[in-house]
């Protein structure tokens, strides 16, 4: 097997072999556009009601969301699951009117056309189906990229149980192999494997453009399936191979231990700002993958009489449910930052217990403060209760809102503090 899983085959092809195969290239329908007479307008018609439109993306939402911790880190240690036979390809098809035995009929008419051979196993139906979506989408560049992540969450799932297939990759080994790549690793470059894969999947829809647009099924089944699994899959495999040279090696991120004079231990205390970014990371995180938490409602509520538990929960739940995770980081560091602020001696355990509950009042309570971080807190609460909360967004009474920004200040809050 080689490094993706892919049966390895040692040969030396026989000029004989070579002649036959190039001939048979020249004989492939370049023009035939089975695959996309028989799908595309399905696609197109039924993506195009906005009740379906509407219920994939939030699902390639929520699927973010769930992954958030793996995909905006740079360490490429853990698995992104992604059930190719499931709910995860299940929901494209689905929201594009079609079933799986729809799908495959024209792509084993299609394999005829082109003549395709043992690669033709990469051509299925959850790739043909993105690869429209994709060309339908291409001038649209937020849903383009949520198709391209999803798209490329699916690559990711089988190329890194190929590589890794064996063991785990080590998080130190791994560590030390990131900190130390060039600005020519696209990983490195981009800073997280989220924007890494999107960016070489947008490089590659950028130079297929034309034929993304005419979508023959050479197109398709030559080209662009295996032209952008291959991009995602170099990329990862550059990443590997560093990896596994630093494994062979030894070579990782040890602690290291600094001392005073009389030679006791100091605790390094990492810098503030990875402090905070690794807190809100994990915060964001354990928002998304729990339920709402109905009980800190209810007791935010009472805390507040002109609050309605309803609208508070409402607008958790448009949080919960359709704001993008960067928001929701993003407040979370301003709190973070409020917080140790005001209380530099405190550590990152300190966040989870009554220290950061008791100073949560005073935070919010800097109401014509200039610290950025307050502005923002409630910059972002306005924007979510005006699209989240009915009472809120018609609301011009100065007292209510306030009371409604701290109410969603101090969900956050709380349910940090109890964790």
């Amino acid at each position: 097997m080689d490094l993706f899983g892919n049966p390895e085959i040692y040969y030396s092809p026989s000029l004989e072999s070579v002649l036959d195969f190039a001939m048979e290239a020249v004989d492939r329908d370049k023009n035939s556009k089975i695959l996309k007479n028989a799908l595309f307008k399905t696609i197109v018609d039924n993506i195009s009601i906005e009740k379906n439109k509407k219920e994939l993306f939030k699902y390639i939402a929520n699927f973010r969301n769930k992954y958030i911790g793996i995909l905006s880190s740079p360490m490429i240690t853990k698995i992104i699951p992604f059930n190719h036979m499931g709910e995860d390809a299940n929901i494209v098809y689905r929201c594009c009117g079609l079933t799986v035995p729809q799908i495959e009929e024209p792509i084993e008419k299609a394999k005829i056309a082109v003549k395709l051979d043992a690669a033709g196993k990469n051509i299925t139906p959850f790739n043909v189906v993105m690869i429209m979506l994709i060309s339908h989408f291409y001038n649209d560049k937020p849903r383009l990229n949520s198709l391209l992540l999803y798209y490329a969450c699916g690559m990711y799932y089988l190329l890194y149980t190929g590589m890794f297939k064996k063991f785990a990759p080590d998080p130190d080994c791994m560590q030390y192999t990131i900190d130390n790549l060039s600005n020519k690793f696209m990983l490195k470059k981009e800073g997280s494997l989220e924007k890494a894969m999107v960016t070489t999947l947008a490089n590659g829809v950028d130079h297929y453009k034309t034929i993304l647009k005419n979508l023959s099924d050479y197109d398709i089944c030559n080209t662009l399936i295996p032209g952008l699994r291959t991009r995602v899959a170099s990329m990862l495999q550059s990443i590997a191979g560093e990896y596994f040279a630093n494994y062979e090696k030894g070579n990782k991120i040890f602690e290291q231990k600094e001392y005073n004079a009389e030679g006791e231990y100091i605790i390094d205390r990492e810098s503030d700002i990875a402090r905070i970014q690794r807190a809100a990371s994990a915060a964001t995180i354990e928002f998304y993958s729990h339920p709402i938490n109905l009980n800190v409602i209810r007791t935010v509520a009472k805390m507040h009489t002109d609050a309605s538990a309803n609208e508070i929960r409402a607008c958790i739940e448009y949080i919960h449910n359709d704001v993008d995770s960067k928001s929701v980081q993003r407040f979370y560091e301003c709190i973070f930052s409020a917080f140790f602020n005001d209380n530099p001696t405190a550590t990152a355990e300190d966040i989870h217990g009554m220290k950061f509950l008791a100073s949560a009042n005073s935070i919010y309570k800097k109401g014509n403060s200039k610290d950025m971080n307050i502005v923002t807190i409630k910059s972002i609460s306005h924007d979510w209760l005006t699209k989240g909360s009915a009472v809120y967004a018609r609301s011009n009474r100065v007292a209510t809102m306030n009371t409604y920004r701290k109410c969603i200040f101090l969900y956050f809050v709380m349910v940090v503090s109890s964790k």
